[in-house]
């Protein structure tokens, strides 16, 4: 599970850019994305490769293999919410950030979602589409958080 979520480094989608800015004025290095892809640098020594526009960029492999890191095997429930939020919002460095309180369940969405919102900038809202699946994934994002905060007070509870 640890591994299978580890490979989400290999593709995060905050590794993807938009060609062009978001709204005017913004740059690469002050989009959401880059905050949290500079907090995963940091914290854990993973400089992921950042494209612009949407052909794969291979990642480095120590890059990926120092995401893995973060959880031990041991911590089974961890690891689940993990690999949860990973999948929900298509990126590990996303998951990380929530699961250590670095990126609050609103922003997490947020962040996780700036390519549809990208989208709908660009190319107008589609109203033939089904809001349901993205109220589904606010509210996986909001109980993975929940979650692991529960698991962090038991812990200190110890």
């Amino acid at each position: 599970m640890i591994e299978d979520t580890a490979k989400y480094a290999g593709s995060d989608l905050l590794c993807y850019r938009a060609t062009a800015p978001v709204e005017p004025g913004q740059g690469a290095s002050t989009r959401p994305g880059s905050r949290c892809s500079d907090w995963a640098a940091e914290r854990y020594g993973a400089r992921l490769v950042v494209a612009e526009g949407t052909t794969f960029v291979a990642q480095p492999p120590e890059a990926v293999a120092r995401c893995a890191r973060p959880w031990p095997r041991t911590a089974i429930w961890r690891s689940s919410a993990l690999y949860n939020l990973t999948h929900i919002s298509g990126s590990l460095v996303i998951a990380l950030a929530v699961a250590e309180g670095h990126l609050p369940a609103d922003k997490a969405f947020a962040a996780a979602q700036l390519d549809e919102l990208y989208q709908i900038e660009r190319w107008g809202d589609d109203p033939t589409c089904d809001l349901s699946g993205t109220t589904s994934i606010r509210h996986d994002i909001e109980a993975g958080a929940r979650f692991l905060a529960l698991l962090e007070d038991q812990r200190l509870k110890g």
